[in-house]
C-alpha cells in the first residue's frame, strides 16, 4: 500500500475539539467513519473519504463524509450524522446541502445515524450500495 505524506485535499476542515484519527494513511474524525470506510473498501468500491468539494463557486467548499462510485457509473454521498454536529437546529442547512449536491449531478445522497453506522457498518453500506445500484 502506498503511504501518503504531507498535505492533502482530504479531511481539511478541522475542529479544535475533535482530534483526527489516522487509518491507512488517511484522516478521519471518528472511529465510526473508519468502520464505514472499511466496509466500503471491503466491497471494492471507488471511495473518496472526506474529500473537499467545490460547489460551483470558489470558496463554496463542502466536505462530505464519503463520495462513492459504483460500477454502473453512479455516484453517491454517504453522510454519517450524530450529535453534536448534526442537530435538529442544523437540519434545514443539511437538507439544502443535500439538494445542492443532487442538483449538481450526484445520483444518491443518503444520511445515516452515527450509532447505526458504528454498530452495523456492513448493513449500512449494503443499504447505501443498494440505493446506488437501483435506477
Amino acid at each position: 500500500m502506498e503511504v501518503l505524506n504531507g498535505r492533502r485535499n482530504q479531511a481539511l476542515f478541522q475542529y479544535d475539539d475533535h482530534r483526527l484519527h489516522e487509518h491507512q494513511g488517511l484522516h478521519f474524525r471518528s472511529i465510526t467513519e473508519i468502520r464505514i470506510y472499511d466496509a466500503l473498501i471491503k466491497r471494492r468500491l471507488l471511495v473518496f473519504p472526506l474529500p473537499v468539494a467545490v460547489l460551483v463557486d470558489a470558496g463554496a467548499y463542502r466536505e462530505p463524509d464519503f463520495l462513492v462510485f459504483v460500477r454502473n457509473g453512479r455516484s453517491g454521498i454517504l453522510e454519517i450524522h450524530g450529535s453534536p454536529y448534526h442537530s435538529s437546529e442544523t437540519a434545514a442547512q443539511e437538507h439544502d446541502r443535500r439538494r445542492r449536491f443532487l442538483d449538481l449531478g450526484v445520483n444518491v445522497y443518503e444520511i445515516y445515524d452515527a450509532a447505526r453506522c458504528y454498530n452495523h457498518s456492513d448493513q449500512v453500506v449494503s443499504d447505501f450500495v443498494g440505493r446506488m445500484t437501483r435506477g
